[in-house]
């Protein structure tokens, strides 16, 4: 009888949550750009935003994005096209150029009140990188992420 009455209340939680879910997606269909750690940065671009045509994370040049068009949005992961400014491992910022690069936004969820892609990188396939998730960034606060 126990062992039931807790695999009911599992159940039961389960389908709570699923359908709270539901309702935020439902609510919110189109998630955004999470917002970045340093949200105070007024110089950022694209965070917040629906498929932002440009990303900026107010750092150095390699943090832009420009011309971003997206075969993809609002699935598990977001797949983007743009340009950025690609430096090899051997040159300072300042001796890269520009290159045709690879968005991808995922880890889908809520931040901030908000439905959102909590994570975001890019990287130059034509220059022989391969994207790696342990080069993405997290665009939510990591005291609000949910």
């Amino acid at each position: 009888m126990i062992r039931r009455l807790t695999v009911f209340m599992f159940l039961a939680a389960l389908l709570t949550l699923c359908s709270t879910s539901e309702a935020w997606a439902s609510k919110h269909p189109r998630p955004v750009l999470g917002f970045p750690l340093w949200n105070a940065a007024s110089n950022t671009q694209g965070f917040g935003d629906a498929r932002p045509t440009s990303i900026y994370n107010g750092g150095d040049p390699t943090g832009y994005v420009s011309g971003v068009t997206w075969s993809s949005w609002g699935g598990a992961r977001a797949i983007g096209h743009g340009r950025g400014w690609y430096v090899s491992p051997t040159e300072f910022v300042s001796q890269g150029h520009h290159a045709s690069a690879v968005i991808i936004a995922s880890n889908l969820g809520i931040c901030d009140g908000h439905w959102v892609y909590r994570t975001v990188g890019w990287y130059f396939p034509a220059r022989g990188e391969k994207f790696s998730s342990r080069d993405n960034e997290s665009t939510c606060n990591t005291y609000s992420a949910h």
